[in-house]
C-alpha cells in the first residue's frame, strides 16, 4: 500500500515569468495560506491577507469552535491573542 500526501496550496507568486513553488506561507507563522516569505508574506499586509484567506475558508462549525477558543483566550488573559482570534472568527 502506497500513502500519499495530500497535494499542498503553492505559494503562485509569478516574477520574471515563472511562478513560484515554494508551499504556500513557507518560511512564515501562515503555513499553508498566501505568499511564502519570499514573495512578501511576511509583511504586514501578506500576513493579513493570509489571514483573510484562512477566514473565507472556514465552515460555520469551524468558525464557531474558534470564537469559542477565543472566549477562552479571553478568560486566560491572554486578550491579544483572544481578540486577534474573534475577529479572525468573525470575517
Amino acid at each position: 500500500m502506497t500513502v500519499t500526501t495530500p497535494p499542498q496550496p503553492k505559494c503562485g507568486a509569478v516574477r520574471k515569468g515563472k511562478t513560484c513553488t515554494q508551499v504556500a506561507g513557507w518560511g512564515t507563522d501562515h503555513v499553508g495560506w498566501g505568499s511564502c516569505k519570499l514573495h512578501g508574506g511576511s509583511t504586514r499586509a501578506g500576513r493579513a491577507a493570509a489571514l483573510r484567506m484562512a477566514g473565507e475558508a472556514m465552515t460555520d462549525q469551524e468558525r464557531q469552535a474558534l470564537m469559542d477558543f477565543a472566549r477562552v483566550a479571553k478568560l486566560a488573559n491572554d486578550v491579544g491573542a483572544g481578540d486577534r482570534i474573534l475577529r479572525m472568527a468573525q470575517r
